[in-house]
């Protein structure tokens, strides 16, 4: 029935929650579907799929599109991060890691990550300028241990 009547566009998945009483299978199923509605949300951009190729830009404006429709920032930072990773050629991904900044100045990774490429192109005190915001913008011990190891070994490079 629902091969003949479903919207072309409906995405139909069943499944049994092996080991769960019938009571609690609609609520397993609302929890699976509503993380199944906003999964765009959590994927990133593969460089090389046929978004990615169009670039950073094409990228930022496909979350827009995102957040325009939940009503709420979906952020692109992951998605441009991994395209700046995957360039081979360090001033172009140089270049992404500025867009990614431009758009989101702050965001702590996205600092980060232009602090890594700036160090990756020779550019040691702007990288350590870029870490230090990149700090400056978390409060997670993670990262601020972590960065704050990074931010001696540019030091050391000057």
């Amino acid at each position: 029935m629902l091969k003949l009547k479903a919207p072309k566009d409906l995405i139909w998945r069943s499944q049994l929650f092996e080991g769960s009483y019938y009571m609690s299978q609609p609520a397993l199923a609302t929890i699976y579907a509503i993380e199944m509605f906003f999964d765009d949300i959590h994927k990133s951009v593969e460089p090389e799929s046929a978004l990615g190729k169009q670039g950073p830009q094409a990228i930022y404006e496909y979350y827009q599109g995102l957040s325009q429709r939940y009503g709420f920032e979906v952020s692109a930072v992951n998605s441009l991060l991994s395209l700046a990773k995957s360039k081979a050629d360090p001033k172009q991904a140089l270049a992404v890691h500025e867009f990614c900044v431009a758009k989101y100045p702050n965001n702590a990774h996205a600092h980060h990550g232009l602090a890594t490429a700036l160090a990756a192109v020779g550019q040691s005190s702007a990288a350590i300028t870029e870490l230090t915001l990149a700090m400056s913008l978390t409060t997670h011990p993670f990262y601020l241990n972590r960065w704050g190891q990074l931010l001696g070994e540019y030091k050391g490079t000057l």
